[in-house]
């Protein structure tokens, strides 16, 4: 009888040790602080922006809190596909988990003490909002039971979506595969919810919608943001979302000794003896060895490239399900049109991905240096490894090319309008920049996981763009402005040279690391 109260104390006093421990190594490190101070920075730019655009005229504070909580809702999901995602996986990474546990941490006392901490960083950059929040009160058109609506959603998504994290965190070797597996869930969920509540929104529909449509807090946050809102604080959302939060996190506690015991197992040189699957044996191409290295270790091999294909196409036919639900049938040009703009969508998210991880396995694998040591220059090596790695645009290229086909006419007789390309400079110009920036991102910082990567050159690119428009809108119109979009693209493409070339740089100067 006088054991359990002795046990309960020594796990409480565990978790407030480790607790204290990651707050104060996040009060010491300065990425927590730059992203808190990003939120409100760009604020301030969209602050800016809509005074000069004399966007502050009508309800000017229910537009401004309409940006704010848009992006504390981005910022909250991007945190939690990778802050939160990483909280027990890199500590499996640097192999520190089997000494906690020697050291008498349970997984209870593990699961709260590096989740609180991340969790409380999520907590404040909701009250770093604070200031702004009461100035849009004060600008007018906002009411307070809004303001706490808003808040209350945002908490109860924050607890979600950080729960998703870390059960993904949980059952995931790397920080890399925890990652990504917490932004295809969260991506899944979002538009798994928005899809089926169409597809199931007919006028008799077999089930009711009301329960799945609710359960986001986007949805919600559209609600709350109505002129006419009268709604209780505490919604059905904020219960479902806490409810959810809950069961996941219960989920992760009740596997985490199971699922780590597998993977010591499966890391330990036992499991070879004890699996007697037969091993597949692939030998490099003859012609190009580094192309079929970064075509099996980037993309996967033939298998996830056919995949890719396979998700692709029910992708595209799940669009064109939630495009007939709105009535009508689907001709020729709009089957087209969903080809081209997923097939655009997903190059343009694919090749962001095969940007952050092209080089970014050998550098943390810290076998970078290994593979230079081969009789080749740096871009003998790099641009083999790299044309490999792109083979994973073939399915969506093929997207593209498929829907261009569909309406060959058309398309033949747009060649013939300048502004086509220009746009198509100009959007080619900035996604370069962006796949070198992503790239160089994932060689440079070493606590950098791919979708930080990609989220970091995402803020240069979308915030360069910003004040580069506004520029254009003040400095020219008419045909000048076409002739800066112009000269911008080229200013675009010149900084991807100057990129590409502190990529190879920062390349070079990881040999002797």
């Amino acid at each position: 009888m006088t054991e359990r109260p002795v046990n309960t104390l020594g796990m409480l006093q565990r978790t407030i040790a480790l607790v204290q421990r990651s707050l104060r190594v996040d009060s010491r490190d300065i990425r927590p602080h730059l992203f808190r101070m990003a939120l409100p920075g760009i604020f301030i730019v969209t602050l800016i922006m809509m005074q000069m655009d004399n966007g502050l005229r009508s309800a000017p504070g229910r537009s401004l809190l309409g940006w704010l909580v848009t992006y504390d809702y981005l910022f909250i999901t991007f945190a939690a596909a990778t802050f939160f995602a990483t909280a027990i996986s890199e500590e499996r990474e640097q192999q520190t988990l089997g000494l906690l546990q020697m050291a008498g941490v349970g997984p209870l006392a593990l699961l709260l003490g590096k989740w609180f901490p991340r969790l409380w960083s999520g907590i404040l950059l909701l009250l770093v909002q604070l200031p702004f929040t009461l100035l849009c009160v004060t600008l007018g058109g906002v009411m307070w039971n809004q303001v706490m609506a808003l808040f209350a959603c945002l908490l109860a998504h924050l607890l979600l979506v950080s729960s998703i994290a870390l059960v993904c965190s949980v059952w995931s070797r790397t920080s890399s595969a925890a990652c990504g597996w917490a932004t295809f869930t969260i991506v899944a969920m979002h538009l798994g919810v928005w899809i089926g509540s169409s597809l199931l929104n007919a006028p008799t529909p077999p089930v009711p919608t009301a329960w799945l449509d609710h359960f986001l807090g986007a949805n919600r946050l559209f609600r709350i943001m109505e002129i006419a809102f009268d709604e209780p604080i505490l919604s059905y959302q904020v219960w479902s979302n806490l409810g959810v939060s809950l069961m996941l996190s219960g989920i992760a506690w009740g596997t985490f000794a199971l699922v780590q015991e597998k993977q010591e197992f499966a890391a330990s040189p036992a499991a070879r003896k004890v699996d007697g699957s037969p091993r597949v044996s692939r030998r490099a191409w003859q012609w190009s060895p580094l192309i079929w290295q970064g075509f099996y270790q980037v993309v996967g091999g033939p298998m996830y490239l056919v995949g890719r294909m396979i998700v692709h196409f029910l992708t595209v036919m799940a669009l064109l399900m939630w495009m007939s639900s709105w009535g009508g049938t689907i001709d020729s040009e709009e089957f087209a049109g969903v080809l081209i703009f997923w097939g655009v969508f997903a190059w343009v998210c694919e090749g962001a991905y095969v940007a952050s991880q092209v080089f970014r396995g050998e550098i943390a694998g810290q076998t970078w240096s290994t593979l230079c040591l081969l009789p080749r220059s740096l871009p003998e090596i790099a641009y083999p490894r790299l044309l490999g790695a792109l083979t994973a645009l073939v399915p969506a290229i093929g997207c593209i090319g498929f829907g261009l086909w569909l309406v060959l006419d058309d398309f033949v007789d747009v060649l013939d309008e300048d502004e086509f390309w220009m746009i198509l400079f100009y959007f080619s110009a900035q996604v370069v920049l962006g796949w070198h920036l992503t790239t160089l991102f994932s060689i440079t910082i070493d606590w950098s996981a791919w979708p930080i990567s990609i989220f970091l050159a995402t803020v240069v690119v979308v915030l360069a763009n910003i004040c580069l428009m506004v520029c254009i809108e003040t400095a020219a119109t008419g045909s000048g402005e076409q002739a800066l979009v112009w000269l911008v693209g080229m200013a675009t493409y010149g900084a991807s040279g100057v990129v590409h070339v502190l990529i190879g740089s920062r390349l070079t100067s990881r040999l002797g690391e």
